[in-house]
């Protein structure tokens, strides 16, 4: 499950809604969850990436909707450091 894109990595266009993202990540989170892939080692990382590109989406989105550019390069800094794509 490695992307470097968030919304790639959610399986959602761009400018997806919040209540379509939200439907997007339950759906990959049932699939990828640990518990219903026992023995593969690579499922909690999965699990966890996926989570984190559903908080950033939702932050990104939020600043989005509030004009705030300068925080979002700052944001998309943090992101890309805390899902190792740098």
């Amino acid at each position: 499950m490695a992307s470097t894109d968030l919304y790639a990595l959610l399986k959602v266009d761009k400018d997806v809604q919040p209540q379509q993202l939200k439907k997007a990540y339950y759906a990959l989170a049932r699939k990828v969850h640990p518990d219903k892939r026992p023995g593969d080692e690579q499922a909690k990382a999965d699990f966890l990436a996926l989570k984190k590109a559903y908080g950033a989406a939702l932050r990104l989105g939020a600043d989005l909707a509030a004009g705030d550019e300068p925080r979002l390069c700052g944001l998309l800094h943090d992101l890309a450091a805390e899902l190792a794509l740098v």
